[in-house]
């Protein structure tokens, strides 16, 4: 009987403790985790995306665009902190606390739609003095992503650049793309078709009614926002800006920011029937 009573208190005391152990060290509070955690995305991410020394209004807007863009796909290309170091060398602490001082303005910060969900925030580094409709780059309409005027861009670096291709090498690249190129070279050149801020639509070359973006894709030209002529040797590509053109130019925020502009004021420029609200991360 007494061996049946300690193997009675034995089994109770194994009853009470078991829950005890079962208990978890209560977790730092997850609102305050998942801050930390997108402090060091925007930290990351605007490194990679804009270049350190632009205004800080710029570097907000910016970092609310990648924010957006990281809720709504999941990912977003991201710096580290060794690749910062390596890229701005004896400015990395100073570069550094300019980026880590605009994200903690403004981060958890995204541009959503009239129903809450984050848009499309595409950027990009230069437009070609408006911004461009996304139809007639990603295909599809979207209301967030309209052309809007960027006149500061005409300041930015390298805003104008050329590309000369002489006839031959046309040929060579447009055939491996399947396409032929016959006759004299002279003939080739018709019909540019553009898009009201300036994108190359269609231009023909021989015949061929080839794409703009395409065409940029394939000649390696900064963007689709080019003049194209023959000199009787070669063909001169002059292009305006850098990129695709839709949504925030960086440059442009750049421009606005130094003349006095908010970070709103910047977004709710170059994206426009939205708004900037509070959003977490699914």
């Amino acid at each position: 009987m007494k061996k049946k009573l300690t193997l009675l208190f034995i089994a109770l005391v194994v009853m009470a403790v078991l829950p005890m152990l079962a208990v978890k060290t209560p977790a730092p509070d997850s609102k305050e985790e998942k801050k930390l955690d997108i402090t060091q995305i925007c930290v990351e991410a605007v490194a990679y995306e804009m270049p350190p020394s632009f205004e800080q209004e710029a570097l907000k807007a910016q970092c609310i665009a990648c924010y957006t863009n990281f809720v709504r796909k999941g990912t977003i290309s991201r710096m580290t902190d060794k690749e910062m170091q390596e890229k701005w060398g004896e400015h990395y602490e100073e570069y550094k606390a300019a980026i880590v001082k605009a994200v903690k303005a403004v981060a958890g910060k995204a541009l959503t739609d009239r129903d809450g969900k984050p848009i499309d925030a595409a950027y990009h580094a230069i437009s070609g003095g408006q911004t461009e409709d996304a139809k007639y780059i990603f295909g599809g309409e979207d209301s967030h992503l309209k052309p809007v005027s960027s006149g500061g861009d005409v300041n930015a670096p390298d805003y104008l650049s050329q590309k000369e291709i002489t006839a031959g090498e046309l040929q060579k690249i447009l055939l491996a793309q399947n396409i032929t190129l016959k006759g004299d070279a002279g003939t080739w050149l018709s019909d540019v078709q553009k898009t009201p801020s300036g994108t190359v639509l269609t231009v023909k070359f021989g015949g061929h009614a080839l794409s703009g973006v395409k065409l940029r894709e394939w000649l390696g030209l900064r963007s689709a926002v080019f003049d194209v002529a023959y000199d009787g040797k070669k063909f001169v590509f002059t292009v305006h800006g850098y990129g695709h053109g839709v949504g925030m130019s960086q440059y442009g925020a750049e421009y606005m920011a130094q003349q006095g502009a908010s970070y709103q004021e910047i977004l709710l420029h170059y994206y426009t029937d939205c708004q900037i609200t509070p959003l977490s991360p699914a």
